[in-house]
């Protein structure tokens, strides 16, 4: 199948993510901090390489359908000093719309310049999740290096994804259940906080040992009244940060 003609069907999900509060959208975002920066000239061409292998980072919504545009995201550049990365404040072009109305993107590469330079993988979760945008910016630093990237092409939804998944037993959640980083309160009285929390190394489960670490903000574990509704986590790993992967 050519990448051109990639397309897949808007599923409730979708629908869903798309009907979030334009104040508080859903998105994925990935921040890959280094000492310095590569070559815009070469990160723009790395970024079309690894669109034309994950044709996902194209999509526009046309009607129920998600559908390539063959164009490659946007690389975009700001000052990343103006960005507080504790309390994820201080550069509202950051948080720009991306959900794919009449034929606009939806994903983006943002380069943040200054004394902590990073590039910041933006998408929609509408049209990915946090692994498929960790495929696309794989896919980027691979063709920054040379390399082929992997083709990710594949039209399966969410919808059809369950399907083939079966229908068998399937733990359940018992409906008296509080999610764990809820503020305490009536919901008039909650507001969003935003929180980070660093965890060294490159562990696995990753989400499963985040949430570990973000657990005594949970209510009556602190004296705290407030849970983050957004959260930056990192992963470091121990010792000094090399470069980027340029040839």
């Amino acid at each position: 199948m050519s990448a051109a003609r990639y397309s897949r069907r808007v599923v409730a999900d979708d629908w869903l993510r798309l009907a979030s509060d334009p104040a508080w959208p859903i998105y994925i975002q990935i921040v890959v901090e280094g000492t310095a920066l590569p070559d815009r000239t070469a990160l723009a061409a790395a970024v079309g390489v690894a669109a034309e292998a994950c044709p996902g980072a194209r999509l526009t919504r046309r009607g129920h359908r998600w559908t390539d545009t063959g164009r490659a995201p946007e690389v975009r550049e700001l000052d990343g000093d103006t960005f507080d990365r504790e309390t994820l404040t201080g550069l509202p072009a950051l948080y720009r719309p991306l959900a794919g109305d009449r034929g606009g993107p939806t994903c983006e590469v943002v380069v943040l310049t200054g004394t902590r330079p990073a590039l910041v993988f933006r998408a929609h979760h509408a049209v990915m999740d946090a692994q498929g945008l960790l495929t696309f910016a794989r896919a980027v630093f691979r063709a920054l290096r040379g390399e082929t990237p992997e083709t990710a092409a594949d039209e399966l939804d969410a919808v059809e994804l369950l399907r083939r998944a079966g229908t068998g037993p399937r733990k359940t959640i018992p409906q008296n259940s509080q999610p764990p980083l809820r503020a305490a309160g009536p919901p008039e009285q909650r507001r969003p906080a935003f929180l980070r929390r660093t965890v060294d190394g490159r562990p696995s489960a990753v989400t499963a040992k985040i949430a570990h670490a973000l657990a005594p903000g949970a209510p009556g574990a602190t004296s705290t009244s407030r849970s983050p509704s957004t959260c930056a986590a990192t992963c470091r790993r121990p010792g000094p940060r090399r470069a980027w992967p340029t040839r």
